[in-house]
């Protein structure tokens, strides 16, 4: 319930400023994510990476999404390649400003 209110405010407050926005489609990506919505989250990193299209942390997210949705694994492989590309040990899944993937990508 309590991410259920989380995603209507990111959904009702309309922001101004691009990175903010950036920030809080990401947060709501990531909520989506979580709560089981594969496919609602893989169109918000989507639209995300259509902006930020070298962002390593976007394609590991989507092709994490993929996998989890259980399609087929090559809609995933080009963007886990992608992310592969570039790692970091200390990785924060819930940081906006993550530009890498995880190791494990």
């Amino acid at each position: 319930m309590r991410r259920l209110f989380i995603l209507a405010l990111f959904v009702l407050t309309g922001l101004t400023s691009y990175e903010q926005g950036f920030r809080d489609k990401f947060s709501e990506a990531n909520i989506l994510y979580e709560d089981g919505f594969y496919s609602l989250s893989i169109r918000l990193y989507m639209q995300l990476l259509k902006d930020h299209p070298d962002n390593a942390n976007l394609h590991y997210k989507v092709g994490r999404a993929y996998l989890d949705m259980g399609v087929s694994k090559n809609s995933a492989l080009p963007h886990l390649q992608k992310a592969a590309k570039k790692i970091k040990k200390t990785y924060d899944p819930y940081a906006s400003s993550m530009k890498s993937a995880p190791v494990e990508a």
